[in-house]
């Protein structure tokens, strides 16, 4: 780009009035022109890879959020089944009280069933 800036200096500087002086001005502005677009095509594409990768940022950390919240409600779901275990264990440690119904014939014919609170148990 800077050679073309000279050229045109210098073409400016001798006061081009020929048809070939006129013909590489238009051919030096063209090239000025094509480079300059050139470069703006490069910082357009820096800069939209730059709103991309900011745009993918905030995507990442909307994303990290959600995944955060969804990790947030599976601990509190978590908590919510351990919390109802310990309902079952603490409800599964009260002493669980048995009463075996005895037939009255049956304690008469003396089949040894067990020791209890009372003494040894017949059936």
């Amino acid at each position: 780009m800077k050679e073309m800036q000279l050229l045109l200096e210098s073409l400016v500087a001798e006061g081009g009035q020929t048809q070939e002086d006129l013909v590489a001005i238009n051919t030096a502005l063209d090239k000025v022109g094509i480079e300059i677009r050139n470069e703006l095509v490069v910082i357009n594409d820096q800069l939209r890879r730059g709103n991309q990768n900011q745009q993918g940022m905030m995507h990442n950390q909307q994303g990290m959020m959600h995944n955060q919240a969804a990790m947030m409600q599976k601990m509190d779901e978590i908590q919510q089944l351990l919390n109802k275990d310990e309902q079952r264990v603490q409800q599964s440690k009260k002493p669980k009280v048995t009463v075996l119904e005895l037939n009255s014939n049956d304690i008469i014919f003396g089949e040894f069933i067990g020791r209890g609170g009372f003494g040894v148990v017949y059936k």
